[in-house]
């Protein structure tokens, strides 16, 4: 029986960085480092995940209360002794601003139908597309709307890179034949819940499916896994085991070069 070959758009993004990268993370599987950045977008994701599942599920109590029972809940449970002071300081401020803009919108606030929605959807025989959703949303004019949370302070780069929402859309749209165009944006959090952008129609993300196929073809077809070296080299988990990336960077890897 052949195995299926199991692809999503952070594992395609790996890969086209850094081949090596790939090798050490989806074939050996050595151990990641987790980073304060990390902890910090996944912090926040899970408090508002926990946000909108509560309304979802039938709360209509005040949302300050909501928030901060939820933020509470995540800080002293699931993430206790992980999120720095200057982390629930920073949070605290990013969720406020939320709330002010939910209560700014004059009661015009789109339904959010689903939070962390999983997908499997198997593309061929051979290959399965996989992923999480933040959230799914029915906006006020009526457009169902995919958004993705970022937490990074740069907004420039994402504004061409745009598989990882295609590829929502895809598995969106898979779901109900009946949508023709979708929205889709990432959501900027350290910049007040700013929004980048864009609607797709059916036709451009049918090709989303080609696309992946073709990049499981250059996956199961890479033999060398050869590095990528560069600036990002100092923040990749696996440079103990990479001497082209700490080679890069100089004797000591931590980006200082001989005087």
């Amino acid at each position: 029986m052949t195995e299926i070959f199991k692809l999503s758009a952070s594992k395609v993004k790996t890969f086209q960085t850094c081949k090596a990268k790939y090798r050490f993370e989806y074939i050996e599987k050595f151990p990641r480092i987790e980073r304060d950045f990390q902890i910090f977008g996944s912090f926040l994701h899970e408090v508002l995940e926990n946000f909108h599942r509560a309304i979802i599920g039938g709360y209509i109590g005040p949302d300050n209360l909501l928030m901060s029972k939820v933020f509470k809940d995540s800080l002293n449970n699931t993430w206790k002794g992980r999120v720095t002071a200057e982390q629930t300081k920073d949070s605290f401020a990013i969720l406020n601003s939320y709330l002010l803009l939910r209560h700014n919108s004059n009661g015009s606030l789109p339904a959010v139908k689903e939070v962390e929605k999983s997908f499997r959807l198997k593309l061929n025989d051979q290959v399965m597309l996989n992923g999480y959703i933040d959230v799914v949303q029915t906006d006020i004019d009526g457009m169902t709307h995919v958004l993705d949370y970022k937490t990074s302070k740069y907004k420039k780069y994402l504004e061409k890179d745009l598989l990882q929402l295609k590829t929502y859309a895809y598995a969106v749209m898979m779901e109900n034949s009946s949508l023709d165009r979708l929205r889709c944006s990432y959501v900027m959090l350290k910049h007040d819940f700013d929004h980048i952008e864009r609607e797709f129609t059916r036709t451009e993300i049918m090709k989303v499916q080609d696309r992946y196929l073709g990049y499981a073809d250059a996956i199961q077809s890479e033999k060398l896994y050869r590095p990528s070296t560069g600036p990002l080299c100092l923040y990749c988990d696996h440079l103990s085991r990479c001497s082209a990336g700490r080679d890069y960077l100089g004797a000591d890897a931590h980006g200082e070069t001989d005087w």
